[in-house]
């Protein structure tokens, strides 16, 4: 990143994501992809954030998902 001019990255699971999952895979990668990129930005702070990724096709989750994410803020 340096080499590059790069000074923060933005961690992001891209489409499709989750949305093609079946509900209970959907909220199983949502927790792996933010428990990863959480894992990342803590060990690189100044360098990395993230964007959460949320179990869209579990509607009921999302709000939970997004929730249990923030607190490790």
């Amino acid at each position: 990143m340096g080499e590059q001019g790069i000074a923060v990255s933005v961690l992001a699971l891209t489409p499709p994501g989750t949305q093609s999952l079946a509900p209970d895979d959907a909220l199983r990668l949502s927790r792996i992809a933010n428990e990863t990129a959480a894992e990342a930005v803590s060990r690189h702070p100044r360098r990395l954030r993230a964007m959460s990724t949320l179990p869209m096709p579990a509607p009921d989750r999302v709000v939970r998902e997004l929730e249990r994410r923030r607190s490790w803020n």
